[in-house]
């Protein structure tokens, strides 16, 4: 099987498939590859391009559980820690380990003892947490530390009331898009087809099960059909849309709620992750991450409409976050005209009109609610543990539709990815762009199906992060792809 992404939904048409996922987010990428490794036949579709929507504007923390022992939920914490080391083991290159600190300032839990005694549960329950790791990739026991280290790692700390900080580590996403990217082709590798700017319009049953998904192919404009057993709706913020299209309305599937990050054009404030404190009491906790040099910083949580797909953030809830941030960060100083790029997306909301995220993923079987046999909506609510929940979803729809588990397919050859920095990008607006450069672009187009420009330069690599020069990346970019 090829690692190559290639779209042809010509030869995807003949085929019938065990299993046709919705969405190319990382839920669905990840279901792809797990149903590959059930050894099942799986076609992925995605009304857009892959990870363009809510995995592209995650805070790029690949999250440990730490947060879990506020509320003693040990399960969540125990898979955290196993998805954390599975990220890290699986992508080196693009995931690497992240120290984090929190000022501590004595309000509620948050007192050097009890985040002591904190870190040390923490650090007994991920005891397993390097075990596969390289030496280089290990993640060393937490700890508090005094003032003066606080001071140290951290210049601009709010002094007033410190009383030392909490340390621990998590992992960190060099580049989210290449995560999702390598995920799919590894899929692919295992027989996995998978269509871009294909969205579903309708799911065609027969004796009571699903039989086939009728898209809309949006490159060609003409209809697909794609003969099916079995439908696993992975389309996040679109899950209930979708499903109410289909004429299977279920409300509890997903309610959004609108989150955001920035990207900063500044120093970070540290090489750790900071948890910072409002300075107001009861106020939002935020994170600060050093990322490719400059400062990523999140996540705001905000209501939405029920039912919406908008993610669009307003220039006052925008200026409302920094004012916060410059409040905890007393000469910090951080102006919106500082912000190259604002990552907005939704996640779902424990209730219609809240701000609070779900604790758990949702999984509904249509079939028990009166739909077809075979279908199932998922919802999941972190980056951390999306491979986890496709795991488990897989299964269960396999147990719903009858499929039944085979020998995965044996993978063959290694993807070749092209010699680009897929990051940084000035190497692509030379004046004198080299041959070799252009060949590799091109061949990176080939190899994960580019459609656009747009698709290369923000879904492919982080050459678009700079809102400033995104511009002249994707001008450069299509001239490439049309020589």
């Amino acid at each position: 099987m090829e690692s190559m992404i290639r779209r042809d939904p010509v030869e995807a048409a003949e085929w019938t498939f065990d299993l046709t996922i919705i969405g190319g987010g990382i839920y669905g990428v990840c279901a792809l590859l797990e149903a590959g490794q059930a050894g099942l036949r799986a076609l992925l579709v995605e009304k857009d391009d892959f990870g363009g929507a809510t995995s592209w504007n995650s805070l790029r923390i690949v999250h440990g559980g730490l947060r879990y022992l506020q509320k003693m939920d040990y399960v969540r914490l125990r898979e955290s820690v196993r998805e954390r080391r599975w990220f890290l083991r699986q992508f080196p290159q693009w995931v690497q380990p992240l120290p984090c600190l929190m000022p501590l300032y004595g309000r509620g839990l948050r007192r050097p003892g009890i985040m002591a005694a904190a870190v040390r549960a923490n650090d007994l329950l991920s005891w397993d947490r390097n075990q596969g790791l390289p030496d280089a990739w290990r993640l060393p026991a937490g700890g508090v530390v005094n003032n003066r280290e606080i001071l140290r790692r951290f210049p601009l700390v709010r002094q007033k009331n410190l009383k030392g900080g909490a340390t621990w580590h998590d992992g960190k996403m060099i580049c989210s898009q290449r995560v999702l990217m390598e995920i799919l082709h590894r899929a692919c590798r295992l027989g996995g087809r998978a269509l871009n700017y294909m969205p579903a319009e309708e799911v065609v049953t027969e004796h009571g099960g699903v039989a086939a998904l009728r898209c809309r192919d949006g490159v060609f404009d003409c209809e697909r059909t794609f003969r099916t057993q079995a439908v696993l709706n992975c389309a996040g913020p679109w899950s209930r849309p979708l499903a109410k299209q289909l004429g299977l309305d279920e409300p509890g599937i997903f309610h959004p709620s609108l989150a955001f990050n920035l990207l900063l054009d500044c120093d970070p404030l540290s090489q750790s992750a900071l948890a910072i404190e409002s300075a107001e009491p009861g106020g939002r906790t935020y994170f600060t991450l050093p990322w490719n040099g400059r400062t990523l910083v999140g996540t705001e949580h905000l209501p939405a409409e029920d039912n919406t797909p908008d993610a669009a953030v307003t220039g006052a809830q925008v200026q409302t976050m920094l004012d916060n941030l410059n409040a905890a960060v007393p000469g910090w100083n951080v102006e919106s005209s500082q912000i190259m790029r604002i990552y907005s997306g939704l996640l779902p909301a424990k209730q219609a009109g809240s701000d609070e995220i779900t604790v758990r993923p949702v999984a509904i079987d249509h079939h028990e609610r009166g739909g077809p046999r075979g279908l199932v909506s998922v919802c999941g609510v972190k980056f951390t543990t999306a491979r986890l929940v496709a795991e488990r979803a897989v299964k269960m729809i396999m147990k719903r539709a009858g499929l039944t588990r085979r020998p995965a397919v044996q993978p063959q050859g290694d993807e070749v990815m092209p010699g680009l920095d897929l990051v940084d990008p000035r190497p692509i607006l030379e004046d004198n762009l080299s041959l070799g450069t252009r060949e590799a672009v091109r061949q990176l187009a080939r190899q994960e199906a580019v459609i656009r420009a747009d698709d290369l330069v923000f879904r492919r690599t982080d050459w678009g992060a700079d809102k400033r020069q995104a511009e002249a990346v994707l001008s450069r970019v299509r001239t490439i792809l049309r020589d």
